[in-house]
């Protein structure tokens, strides 16, 4: 890992010349936290977005991943006319590549790449993919089914407080 200018302060991986993201107390490449946790997995669902969340993709091992534009950082500008017709283009591909977008090109992002076929050869041309660009933001909200589990846990854990005794008429 190495710094990316001293006046920006910006970590970048070393390895994969990208962004390196706080989660928690510690800095992650946006590539390797979300190959790590997604990579080669099947979307199963795509969530609607509502005026607290954005669109989600859902894995089917329980991973969530929310689709930000990589212009604003909201949800992914889908209009409800055309929500079926993306549930339909992503169900059942898989996570199969990719990239940093760099800020010369666009504005920065994180391109994924999809396909029907979960061993798909990305340096064969004729190979079908579908590509969706994302801010970098939707790598840092991703979550896991375990952290899900932990939530839950500590939820069931948590006793309600006892507000005193109540007394009962006779």
């Amino acid at each position: 890992m190495q710094t990316d200018g001293s006046l920006d302060g910006l970590l970048r991986c070393s390895e994969h010349d990208c962004p390196m993201l706080r989660i928690g107390n510690q800095y992650e490449c946006v590539i390797e936290r979300v190959d790590a946790h997604l990579g080669g997995k099947r979307v199963k669902d795509i969530l609607p977005d509502s005026q607290e969340t954005p669109f989600e993709l859902a894995f089917e091992d329980g991973h969530t991943l929310p689709l930000l534009c990589p212009d604003c950082g909201r949800s992914l500008h889908v209009s409800h006319q055309n929500e079926d017709q993306v549930l339909n283009e992503v169900t059942g591909l898989y996570l199969v590549g990719l990239a940093y977008v760099e800020p010369e090109e666009e504005r920065p992002g994180l391109a994924l790449i999809f396909s029907r076929d979960p061993n798909a050869d990305l340096e064969n041309p004729t190979t079908s993919t579908q590509e969706i660009v994302l801010h970098l933001d939707s790598a840092r909200r991703l979550t896991c089914p375990d952290e899900h589990t932990r939530f839950a846990r500590s939820i069931r854990n948590v006793r309600p407080r006892r507000r005193g005794a109540r007394k009962s008429r006779r």
